[in-house]
């Protein structure tokens, strides 16, 4: 029989991150998607809600016992939706010490799991270095550049290129 851990497969949850300051700025204020205010969006207080509510269905579903690794895009609403549900709001930067001695899982980001990139700010990530600050319980390492290299400001990223990523994504 096999079991979750076996190298035959694994079970992929993919969870979009909750609501950020861009959405509500794009959909309920009519700010322009061009707008640098909107550079790298942070999590709205609903965005922060929501995060505690999937928080607790994964730990009422023990869910969370059987994580073995979280992936994350490395755009700053990814990373606090991520650290939000599998770490809990009240510890977040805690020492990887702590979350390996209380069985959390590890926490690695990756460019490949990124939103649709180009035009918007909101869609260009911070630099590494700075995230590394504010995100020390995220492995960064196998993110290859430091500045945003993969953002573009002259035109929207072609579908055809997400698919490639996520095809990508499901063979790493």
């Amino acid at each position: 029989m096999l079991r979750l851990s076996s190298p035959h497969f694994k079970t992929l949850h993919l969870v979009r991150h909750a609501q950020g300051v861009h959405n509500i700025a794009l959909e309920e204020k009519g700010e322009k998607p061009e707008s640098e205010k909107l550079f790298d969006a942070h999590l709205s207080p609903k965005g922060l809600q929501q995060v505690s509510e999937r928080r607790n269905q994964i730990l009422e579903s023990g869910l969370l016992n059987t994580v073995e690794l979280v992936i994350t895009s490395p755009l700053r609403r990814a990373m606090e939706t991520s650290i939000g549900i599998f770490r809990g709001q009240e510890d977040v930067n805690i020492s990887e010490d702590f979350a390996k001695a209380n069985n959390f899982p590890p926490i690695v980001a990756l460019e490949i799991c990124r939103e649709r990139m180009g035009l918007y700010p909101c869609d260009r990530r911070a630099s590494i270095s700075t995230r590394r600050t504010f995100f020390p319980e995220i492995d960064f390492t196998m993110i290859e550049s430091d500045e945003d290299a993969l953002w573009q400001d002259k035109e929207r990223e072609k579908l055809e290129d997400v698919a490639t990523r996520g095809l990508h994504f499901v063979k790493w």
